[in-house]
């Protein structure tokens, strides 16, 4: 009988382990949503999705990549998922019901200058830095589209650390203002110690972000509602309160 039972133990187990996945999730560097993979502040948005599939019984890998190759890698199915995306950004991917963030977008300029966007005629005599397959809003995302190939108006970079680059950019004169997300833009700053030098000159729209799951991949229906569904357990416990605290930040809705 105590045969039996053990054995019936360890089938238990193995059955149990062959339900359990490595969800790996891509995406360029965005802390406070998405920071170092590996460290102990690995961002708010892998704490959560960590915290959510462990109790569903997964894994979750985080890798750091260009924003363009994770797109292309998790939409080709070589990966699950992408991490802190609009709907815009990837709209064949799949989505959970409940949001994982929300940002804001904010135009910045170096500290002193009077400029202030106030609509697409506003970037009229502005070099505007963006980056590679980010999406802003319907008339900006023309406007870039229409001038990236001027570079006295726009110019996209890519790689990395894109913000870092179109900071650095900016302080050179090399662009005269960009548009980023304001906590990711002010986290940054302050990490460089250069938020004396930079200053908000308007805001174009906030946006819901997700952790968004590969188009292709069968499983990503399941992982979607186990994230939505997860969302709403962590706000009842108050654990995701506990999560942006960390970051010190608040809950958004």
């Amino acid at each position: 009988m105590k045969n039996l039972l053990v054995s019936i133990l360890v089938l238990f187990l193995l059955s149990s382990n062959l339900h359990a996945d490595t969800i790996v999730m891509l995406a360029d560097e965005w802390c406070p949503y998405n920071c170092e993979p590996g460290s102990e502040r690995p961002g708010f948005v892998i704490e959560i999705a960590q915290e959510i599939f462990k109790d569903a019984g997964h894994t979750v890998s985080y890798r750091k990549m260009n924003w363009a190759r994770s797109v292309q890698l998790v939409r080709e199915d070589k990966f699950n998922a992408i991490v802190a995306a609009a709907k815009t950004d990837a709209p064949d991917f799949v989505f959970p019901g409940n949001e994982q963030g929300l940002l804001t977008y904010v135009f910045y300029t170096k500290k002193g200058s009077p400029w202030s966007y106030s609509g697409i005629p506003s970037l009229k005599d502005q070099t505007l830095g963006t980056i590679r397959d980010y999406t802003y809003s319907e008339d900006l995302d023309k406007y870039i589209l229409a001038n990236q190939d001027i570079p006295e108006k726009v110019q996209v970079v890519f790689g990395d650390e894109p913000l870092e680059m179109n900071i650095r950019k900016l302080l050179a004169g090399r662009i005269s203002t960009f548009i980023d997300d304001s906590m990711v833009t002010n986290y940054t700053l302050s990490r460089l110690k250069q938020a004396n030098l930079v200053r908000e000159a308007g805001t174009l729209n906030s946006k819901q972000v997700y952790i968004a799951f590969s188009p292709k991949d069968p499983k990503s229906k399941e992982y979607a509602a186990i994230l939505s569904e997860g969302m709403d357990a962590m706000r009842k416990t108050g654990r995701l309160e506990k999560i942006l605290e960390s970051y010190g930040l608040k809950d958004w809705q």
